[in-house]
């Protein structure tokens, strides 16, 4: 048995430095050594945008070797979506420049122009053939299935057509995808994938493509990277002569939209099936289509445009959706980063005197208008469902600090605080029973969140709010939330009302979920003047104010309660395998400061919190 032995990483931007160097030292390098030793050989290789810029401003060395085997013929580079965008996903218009910026890199630093694509996540859509071909790509290399039984062979390449034009689709033998993928998640060892590997014995040529992260998540040694590679480089073919029959066209075929091969789980047929269960992933992803939409309506000054057209392709990376060998979905820094670039392009829109920023906008795109409001420094959007804040973000630090999640169905999470799938939002009303144990809370507890408000804006510079909830919605109790911003604070009244004939005793909550990057070592929780180091204790009473130090961002969150409360608080982990093994992911921070309320018919009362953020505060 012959293959074209192929290998690739898709880490995106944001992913720390020790992942690049854990990849580099242990899978790269490596396999690069063996590839310069031999004589015959012929390796596709794809790596990431993120990851060849890194190797381009940091190892030199290794950018040296890439480029000269490549000029020998060695290496055939691959091209793909510079920042790892999934391209199903993006604007057409938006797609090609994807292409193109990986492939000039490539033909500028490793003197190639590439002809083969590689489908981050391999994510496919039939509409991708137009952009490939005016992109001049040749080939398509790609699984054709996530379901593989070890029972048939991968079928033979074929030519797909779609709106008169055509590339060669070329597929994966997924029986090896599946062994890497299963050594990565520790179901088999490096000892049991590498037999099964060369158990494969038939009479065909077949296309092997090695996950690099996905050896790294195993935990590979770089000896076991020479021996799985060695075995490959000694059948190896030295083109793609012996796929393509001689003196005829290949078959004509068709690749249905689908999420293929094993790079990442896969909870859904399509991404769209995903991004339509998971609200805090559908907000993200709707929420940067929208920005990007409103940042294509400026047309005048031409230096703006460069500036915006710079930063979109970054927007639109694709890491945040996929639950990859390095749990990319859970990253707190690949989210912040995509964050980063929409704070920045959005900050551009918000000053420009010659363009009208719309504060008023379907900023999710689930029907219902949203409103963007703030101070000098920070704004937020506010949210009629639950008349809660969908973002918090500092445009010092560049960062939102509302932002943590727990994606919908990858895992039963062991973790209590949250739902998986569910958008967390600030200030989101909680209606508890008078005896509820606060330390076994779990968000959301009720469905307040997804409630819809009565919005009244009460100033045009959209700084006042008012938000009624439906008495007949909320067990008889009205709710009455009155938003004020200012330069660095946001006021908070809540009246609360009892509309029902009976009395009612209850507890009253607002969540506040924060998210930042890095947790351990950077934040300072202060919690009435004191600072708190451990979280075992989740419940604290009589409090009246609590205090974030986020050293990193430079920024400092303030909460103070003028009515006293009853506070919980505890972080949220998620413990996985990556490509530096076992890590124990940092989430968000759930603080829920509760109120007991006993309140006749017709009788209501009030509360109040000023939230400030800033540098000094």
């Amino acid at each position: 048995m012959s293959y074209i032995v192929g290998a690739y990483s898709q880490l995106a931007g944001g992913t720390s430095s020790d992942s690049y160097k854990h990849i580099l030292n242990n899978a790269i390098k490596p396999l690069l050594t063996e590839v310069y030793k031999r004589e015959d050989v012929f390796l596709q290789l794809y790596l990431g945008g993120a990851l060849l810029q890194w190797l381009d401003t940091s190892h030199a060395e290794v950018n040296m070797l890439l480029k000269n085997l490549s000029k020998s013929n060695k290496i055939d580079m691959m091209t793909g979506s510079f920042h790892q965008a999934i391209l199903p996903l993006v604007p057409p218009s938006d797609r090609i420049l994807q292409i193109e910026t990986t492939t000039n890199f490539i033909a500028k630093k490793y003197k190639k122009l590439p002809k083969t694509f590689w489908c981050y996540g391999e994510i496919w859509d039939p509409s991708l053939i137009s952009c490939l071909s005016l992109s001049k790509i040749e080939k398509v290399i790609i699984s054709l299935d996530n379901k593989n039984t070890f029972e048939d062979l991968p079928p033979k390449p074929f030519k797909m057509q779609e709106i008169g034009r055509s590339v060669d689709i070329i597929p994966i033998d997924t029986r090896v995808s599946k062994l890497v993928h299963d050594f990565g998640l520790g179901k088999i060892t490096f000892t049991n994938m590498f037999s099964k590997i060369k158990s494969l014995n038939d009479s065909t040529v077949q296309v092997a493509m090695i996950n690099l992260n996905q050896l790294c998540q195993g935990e590979i040694t770089n000896e076991q990277v020479i021996e799985l590679f060695t075995y490959f480089f000694d059948n190896c073919e030295l083109s793609f002569d012996k796929l393509y029959r001689k003196d005829s066209s290949l078959d004509l075929d068709y690749l249905e939209k689908g999420w293929y091969g094993f790079d990442a789980l896969v909870p859904k047929k399509s991404i769209h099936g995903v991004l339509y269960k998971d609200t805090s992933l559908n907000f993200l992803y709707n929420r940067i289509i929208s920005l990007i939409e409103v940042a294509k309506l400026y047309k005048k000054n031409r230096d703006i445009k460069r500036r915006i057209s710079k930063i979109i392709p970054k927007l639109l990376c694709g890491a945040p959706y996929l639950y990859d060998s390095n749990a990319s979905i859970i990253k707190g820094s690949i989210r912040s980063n995509v964050y980063k670039y929409l704070i920045e392009l959005e900050k551009i829109l918000i000053s420009l005197e010659d363009f009208s920023y719309p504060y008023i906008q379907d900023v999710d795109k689930d029907g219902t208008n949203e409103v963007i409001s703030g101070g000098k420094n920070f704004n937020t959007i506010i949210d009629t469902k639950g008349g809660s804040i969908l973002e918090l973000k500092y445009f010092p630090a560049r960062y939102n600090f509302i932002n943590g999640l727990l994606p919908f169905n990858y895992d039963k999470y062991k973790d209590n605080l949250a739902k998986a799938g569910v958008k967390q939002k600030l200030f989101s009303d909680v209606l508890l029973d008078s005896n509820f144990d606060l330390k076994t809370y779990r968000m959301p507890k009720n469905k307040l969140n997804e409630l819809k408000y009565n919005l009244e804006i009460l100033d045009n510079k959209y700084t006042e709010f008012e938000l009624k909830s439906d008495e007949k919605q909320s067990l008889g109790i009205n709710i009455i939330k009155h938003y004020k911003f200012t330069s660095n604070e946001i006021s908070l009244n809540v009246k609360i009302k009892n509309s029902s004939l009976k009395q009612k005793e209850f507890k009253f909550g607002l969540e506040m979920p924060f998210s930042f990057y890095p947790f351990e070592n950077n934040v300072n929780v202060k919690i009435n003047d004191e600072d708190i180091y451990s979280t075992n204790e989740k419940e604290y009473s009589a409090i009246n104010s609590f205090r974030l130090n986020d050293k990193k961002h430079k920024t400092k969150i303030g909460v103070n309660f003028i009515e006293k409360c009853n506070l919980f608080y505890a972080n949220s982990y998620i413990t996985t395998r990556t490509v530096v093994g076992s890590e124990n992911l940092y989430q968000f921070s759930l603080f829920l400061p509760t109120w007991d309320f006993k309140l006749e018919s017709k009788e209501s009362k009030d509360i109040n919190l000023v939230l400030r953020i800033g540098r000094n505060i």
